[in-house]
């Protein structure tokens, strides 16, 4: 049986996509299925070819004619792109992820993993696959955490996502300042520009592009301050404490939920006039208060046990046992 996945990622739109398509593609490999991609942008195609997987480039960003001619006769198609205005138009089941609740109705399965996604009104006649057991991360973050929280925050980690996050340095020079004791390791995705930092802090920040164990630098960390995508829910997986920062529209569900289920605190988005004042209060709160770092933390694995990829996967893989019925059926 093989699975296509449509999927798309670069600069703009992140490299949540890509990473979440990648993990989902070697479960599903693990699990006897031929998979091969079509990456909608030269950067997701460039890792995923260097990953290790067959991969078809789609002609232009938003345009699905490859996507339809390589899923001819595949199980499943299986959509990871919001650069796309619909869901392509395919002869077998199409399983759609989606981070906003606007999926094509005509799809046979949509995944949403954001916590809140519960609450969507999807319509009742789509097969669902919704909340945060279902977000798909690496294999290493379902492994057992035990944090206990340290009396005061030594290392802060900072995150902006996969692609540019623009206000980054503002985001590290604000976490900096408020805690003077404290390192900061400042996580830079591989479709983003490493930040300059102020010579002021060259001491105290470090800058990661692209780590190779990015887990490790989690659980390291005393408290996270991260943008509201895919690493909101690995550092939920890992128990860091978090503050989320809204860098992007999209974010606001997952920030919303997060922080409703006592996962993170939500601290606005960069551009907001209070934004600074607001990080600076929060980390400083939080260096006073190892209780509530530790209830963030707690919080956060149980809303996140990183077995989602494997749900899902089983799920697909279910669907593609009936999909020459399907098929036929059209």
């Amino acid at each position: 049986m093989t699975i296509v996945i449509r999927v798309a990622g670069d600069a703009r739109v992140g490299f949540g996509h890509v990473r979440r398509m990648w993990t989902l593609a070697e479960t599903l490999r693990q699990r006897g299925a031929a998979v091969h991609i079509v990456a909608a942008s030269a950067d997701a195609g460039t890792v995923l070819a260097r990953a290790g997987f067959s991969v078809t480039a789609e002609r232009s960003p938003g345009a699905t004619a490859e996507t339809r001619r390589v899923a001819v006769g595949a199980s499943v198609l299986v959509v990871d792109d919001p650069t796309a205005p619909t869901v392509p138009d395919a002869a077998v089941p199409v399983v759609a992820f989606d981070d906003t609740g606007e999926s094509d109705q005509s799809v046979a399965l949509v995944v949403n993993g954001s916590v809140g996604a519960e609450a969507l009104a999807y319509p009742s006649a789509v097969s669902r696959l919704l909340g945060p057991r279902f977000i798909v991360l690496r294999p290493a973050f379902a492994e057992p955490v035990a944090r206990r929280a340290a009396a005061t925050i030594e290392r802060v980690i900072v995150l902006g996502g996969g692609g540019h996050a623009p206000g980054l340095v503002s985001v590290i020079a604000h976490a900096a300042a408020a805690l003077p004791r404290a390192m900061v390791d400042v996580v830079v995705g591989p479709f983003g520009a490493a930040p300059r930092v102020p010579a002021a802090l060259a001491s105290r920040v470090r800058v990661c592009v692209d780590p190779p164990d990015i887990r490790a630098l989690m659980l390291a960390a005393d408290v996270a301050v991260s943008g509201g995508g895919q690493t909101a829910y690995e550092l939920a997986a890992t128990a860091t404490p978090t503050l989320g920062v809204r860098l992007a529209d999209n974010q606001r569900l997952n920030l919303t939920g997060l922080a409703a289920a006592g996962c993170l605190e939500d601290v606005g988005a960069p551009d907001d006039p209070t934004f600074a004042a607001r990080v600076t209060e929060r980390l400083r709160s939080l260096d006073a208060a190892p209780a509530t770092r530790q209830a963030l933390g707690d919080a956060g694995r149980r809303a996140v046990d990183g077995q989602g990829a494997a749900r899902v996967a089983d799920s697909i893989l279910t669907l593609a046992g009936r999909a020459p019925a399907m098929a036929d059926a059209r």
